[in-house]
C-alpha cells in the first residue's frame, strides 16, 4: 500500500542526531500503529456490513462491483497482516470468505477457479 512505502522512507533518519532521532521514531511508531488500528477498524466494519447484509437480505443481496474489489482488497490486507491484526478479525475474514458465492454475482462466479 502506498500509504505504508511512505511511512517506511519516513524510518530512513540521515542526519539526524540521537535525540531528535529517537523522538522522531516514536511519532514514526505512533503514526504507524494508528493507522494499522484505523485499516482494521474499516476492515472489521465493512466484513460487518457485509455479514448483516447476507443474514438480513440474502435473496436480494445487490452488490456493485465496487464492493467486490474493496472486499476484495481488504481480504487480501487481512492476509497480508496476519501477524498484527487481531484473532477476531481474521475469523470475521474467514467467515466472509465461506459465503463468498452468496454475494458474488453468477457472471463472476463461472469465470474464477475453483
Amino acid at each position: 500500500m502506498k500509504a505504508d512505502e511512505i511511512n517506511s522512507k519516513l524510518l530512513n533518519l540521515e542526519g539526524v542526531n540521537g535525540a531528535e532521532e529517537e523522538q522522531l521514531t516514536l511519532w514514526i511508531n505512533l503514526l504507524l500503529n494508528s493507522e494499522r488500528e484505523l485499516r482494521e477498524r474499516l476492515v472489521r466494519l465493512h466484513f460487518l456490513l457485509l455479514k448483516v447484509k447476507c443474514l438480513l437480505q440474502p435473496q436480494i443481496l445487490n452488490l456493485d462491483i465496487g464492493f467486490l474489489l474493496e472486499l476484495a482488497q481488504m481480504e487480501q490486507w487481512v492476509e497480508l497482516n496476519q501477524d498484527h491484526v487481531q484473532n477476531e478479525l481474521r475469523v470475521l475474514a474467514s467467515e466472509v470468505r465461506k459465503h463468498e458465492r452468496d454475494y458474488t454475482p453468477d457472471f463472476l462466479l463461472s469465470s474464477s477457479p475453483t
